[in-house]
């Protein structure tokens, strides 16, 4: 039995991106001819620096680490640390108590500690020319006065013996600040000295951060704020010259720290772990692009932009744009794409004024997982991702996540408790991804589940929640929890309401309006507004009969709109409504709106938009059907005076459902949400309308084969669209898609191509692959104006976005796979407000020179001609003893000679190539 295949398209929309993959494209890869560890390098200037590391190692290079040349210290003992004073003078620290130094360059090193004592040294520092010192794994220091002369030796009196020096700062001439590790019965701690080594003090002595590690590094940027990594992902800050330290946990143990100036700084450690600050150490960009194994143990900033990292096998790498992240409130008006690395899904998301996108949802199963809450920069970058496991290890998820005016990070949840069921939980995350603290609400029931969450004017958290009341009645609850995390009270409507909660906002004088069904003779639906003041007492309660109550917002007079469906409930014939109260709950007006269709109208989303105008998206129906969806977007003026709305039926899908709506500074209307085909491929769309409701642009997003979809949207003070929800390009991941205003303005061709071998006729399918479209001038020599690629659908489907074209031009459309034969539109095409259609599978007179092979009979449907292995225009002997030789040597994967996408040359593909050659295919153009 034949599979129908609705013809309609999927898509994938190319977008600059930065994702995680890219981030390390800021820095550059160095050779330096060196196969063992390096641990240390040090540039005096963009051009003259050195690196040192395992088996006496040591080069230097005059044209910023381009090259390097081989300098001797006569050993093959491990080098440490290397300190230069200038171009001419400086010192290296390593194993077997050596304490080199060069007044020449690094042509001639020398060692210059003749205490006898032979333990390894770590640690080194010079706050001058002549006054420096290091320390040993024995702790044991040597100092120095005029410049590494002589140097004194003494135990380091006040540290404990049982741990060893891996890091020294001279935060001034007097000062001293030394890192350890842990010992056997003590906590790896950081000691300070005021007198210049003669005696320390406990500094940082902290077990419950720094217990079984090392604190690999300790760096002073003035006398009072300093910082001190370790192995076991912690850095520790203190503002007042060590007297007191804070915590911040980092994905991966930490080697070495550097501040070039007071606000860049600097950190690298295991696994390739880079960080950046740029506001002196409260948010760090984390560049998340991990090597397992491979260690970063140097780091050398000349300034805040320009530096060098050296590591294991050799490895060394350089940026001279601070690694590509921004400062810390500066908007990068730039698209990315960035994913997480497991399987996850962003539910909802929030944008501060500085473009930083936060978001929360869930990572692990859609059943067992937990909450996943992160913050990217308005790069991609980063800056931090937590996760959250209930007491239950069960299924917990991020539902609601707001920022208050400090910018702290609140997220609202659910989450499994000891027993089973749902309890609520509520996060607070300060804004560098320290968690302050977290509370979870429960009743003997278990079965709580969050709405909605507001924050009042305070930093005060409002959240709105259901729950069943003994397996019968479903019951709202409001609780509001004070900035510490403490109930200040909970409110719960009468068990036997039957009330279903949907909607929560805060007005300006923190009044909470509660927006619910009351469902007690359902299906006899009654919409309920309530309304309560800061201290829990309910002001007004409002019931309107037939009505169920879905959206709430507040205008900025205070009026309160509600949106929600009435009809009958039984014969799913439902319309949107929308209503407006005064404060005081009087309505105002009220407006049904029937979508056109004569079935279903349902709001989905609601705001008030830059303009101060209601603005609501939902969908539409004409059928039960699943893929019979359309996306409805309308806008309101204060009077309820519909402005204009949308319907919108994607020309490519069946199935369109919206998500979120949102609007910019420009008072333009962006929505998110997904469409469908009917072959349950998932695309992420996102509409723009601009203030008239005029359609400006779609775009789309995901793989051919993936399940995507659209959650939430925002817009950041740029006018930049950030979209969040996820994609399976690689497993279901959590998504930001950020766009640049300028795509949405693009010109769109949809497009139906099959592909020889790779289109099944019994199943009416095709086996999915990309393609690449060029836009020509339609006179000769017929030059490119642009291309795009795509992914093709198993319809043979796809969209291609093109930023070069115009309107009313006439192009050729040329149509090129790794393996077929170049294709031509028969005719010139124009593109028509900012798109275009076209079929080559309908017919071969589609093609230029009619070039295109029958693949099916029922239905009608044709091909490009498969074969062209080289891509030289024609089939001929070249490509079929290309394949033959693969199908000899039994090769697959994604490779050219595979004719039919099975990753597998065999007699099959020889067949088609064969049989084309025979036939003289080859490219027929204008």
């Amino acid at each position: 039995m034949k599979k129908v295949c609705i013809r309609i398209f999927t898509i994938v929309i190319i977008l600059f991106t930065i994702s995680a993959s890219e981030l390390s494209a800021q820095w550059d890869t160095l050779t330096t001819g060196v196969n063992t560890s390096l641990h240390t390098v040090q540039f005096i200037n963009s051009n003259t620096g050195w690196i040192a590391g395992s088996n006496g190692k040591i080069k230097k290079s005059t044209n910023g680490g381009n090259s390097w040349f081989n300098q001797s210290i006569n050993s093959s003992d491990n080098l440490r640390r290397i300190f230069m004073i200038d171009a001419n003078t400086g010192f290296i620290c390593g194993d077997s108590g050596k304490i080199l130094k060069t007044t020449n360059g690094g042509n001639d090193w020398n060692n210059t500690n003749t205490s006898g004592f032979t333990e390894n040294i770590y640690a080194m520092d010079f706050i001058n020319a002549s006054t420096g010192i290091c320390a040993n794994e024995s702790r044991r220091q040597f100092k120095t006065t005029n410049g590494g002369v002589n140097w004194t030796s003494s135990n380091m009196n006040g540290v404990s013996p049982l741990l060893s020096i891996y890091g020294i700062d001279m935060s001034d001439a007097n000062t001293v600040y030394a890192s350890t590790g842990s010992g056997f019965i003590t906590s790896a701690k950081v000691y300070k000295s005021v007198n210049f080594g003669t005696s320390y003090i406990e500094s940082l002595n902290d077990a419950s951060n720094f217990s079984s590690t090392n604190i690999k590094d300790v760096k002073f940027i003035n006398s009072s704020t300093g910082y001190a990594g370790a192995s076991n992902n912690n850095l520790a800050r203190t503002t007042n010259g060590g007297t007191t330290w804070t915590v911040k946990s980092f994905p991966r143990g930490i080697n070495q720290i550097s501040f070039p100036d007071p606000e860049t700084g600097y950190i690298c450690g295991e696994d390739f772990f880079k960080a950046k600050t740029d506001d002196d150490g409260d948010n760090w960009a984390i560049d998340f692009n991990y090597n397992n194994g491979e260690g970063l143990f140097g780091i050398s900033f000349i300034n805040s932009t320009t530096g060098w990292m050296c590591g294991s096998g050799g490895l060394l790498i350089k940026t001279t744009n601070g690694a590509g992240i921004p400062a810390s409130c500066n908007i990068i008006n730039s698209s990315w794409v960035n994913s997480y690395e497991t399987e996850s899904e962003s539910i909802e998301s929030a944008v501060d004024d500085c473009g930083n996108i936060y978001t929360t949802g869930f990572t692990g199963s859609t059943y067992n997982g937990d909450i996943l809450t992160q913050k990217y920069s308005s790069s991609g970058y980063l800056y931090w991702s937590k996760t959250y496991n209930g007491a239950g290890n069960g299924n917990d998820k991020g539902i609601q996540i707001k920022l208050d005016d400090d910018g702290n990070v609140f997220v609202a949840g659910n989450t499994t408790g000891l027993t089973n069921g749902k309890d609520l939980v509520l996060i607070k995350y300060l804004s560098d991804g320290q968690r302050e603290w977290v509370r979870t609400y429960d009743t003997l029931n278990h079965t709580e589940q969050i709405v909605d969450m507001e924050i009042d004017n305070s930093g005060n958290s409002i959240i709105l929640a259901s729950n069943e009341v003994q397996g019968e009645y479903k019951n709202a609850k409001i609780l509001k929890y004070n900035t510490s995390g403490d109930i200040q009270w909970n409110r719960e409507f009468e068990p036997e309401s039957n009330t279903n909660a949907k909607d929560i906002v805060i007005n300006n004088s923190d009044d909470i309006f509660i927006a619910s069904d009351w469902a007690e003779y359902y299906p006899i639906l009654y919409g309920a507004l309530h309304k309560f003041n800061s201290s829990g007492t309910q002001l007004f309660e409002i019931y309107e009969a037939g009505i169920s109550f879905q959206k709430l917002v507040i205008g900025s007079n205070g009026n309160v709109y509600i949106s929600g469906i009435a009809g009958d409930v039984n014969s799913n014939s439902v319309n949107m409504v929308t209503i407006k109260y005064n404060t005081s709950g009087v309505q105002q007006w009220i407006n049904y709106l029937d979508g056109g269709l004569s079935l279903n109208d349902y709001p989905i989303s609601m705001i008030i938009s830059n303009g101060g105008q209601l603005v609501i998206t939902g969908i539409i129906s004409a059928s039960d059907n699943f893929f019979d969806r359309k996306i409805l977007t309308a806008k309101y003026n204060s009077d309820g005076v519909i402005q204009w709305y949308q319907r919108y039926q994607s020309p490519i899908f069946l199935a369109n459902y919206s998500r979120d709506v949102t609007s910019d500074t420009s008072g333009n209307i962006y929505v998110t949400g997904y469409c469908s085909n009917n072959s349950l491929d998932d695309y992420i769309i996102t509409m723009k309308y601009n203030s008239s409701g005029t359609s400006l642009n779609i775009n789309f997003y995901g793989a051919a084969s993936g399940n995507d979809a659209g959650n939430s949207i925002n817009t950041d003070n740029n006018g930049n669209v950030l979209v969040t929800g996820h994609s399976s390009n690689s497993g279901s991941r959590s998504t930001v898609i950020k766009y640049i205003p300028s795509e949405f303005s693009l010109k769109t061709l949809y497009l139906n191509v099959l592909i020889q071998g790779f289109y099944n006729s019994s199943f009416n399918l095709m086996d999915k692959d990309t393609a690449r479209v060029f836009i020509r001038n339609s006179s000769p020599p017929d030059t490119i104006v642009d291309s795009a690629k795509f992914v093709l659908s198993d319809c043979g489907a796809g969209a291609f976005n093109f930023s070069n074209v115009v309107n009313s031009t006439n192009y050729y459309i040329t149509v090129k796979h790794r393996n077929s034969i170049e294709t031509w539109s028969k005719t010139t095409q124009q593109f028509t407000s900012n798109s275009m259609t076209y079929d080559f599978t309908a017919a071969n007179t589609q093609a230029y020179g009619d070039n295109l092979m029958q693949a099916d009979s029922s239905p009608l449907r044709f091909a490009m001609y498969g074969g062209d292995v080289n891509q030289d225009g024609t089939v001929d002997a070249t490509d079929v003893s290309n394949i033959d030789n693969d199908a000899s040597n039994f090769v697959g994967g994604y490779v050219v000679t595979d004719l039919t996408g099975d990753d597998f040359v065999d007699g099959t593909d020889f067949a088609i190539a064969d049989n084309n050659a025979a036939n003289f295919v080859s490219a027929i153009t204008p």
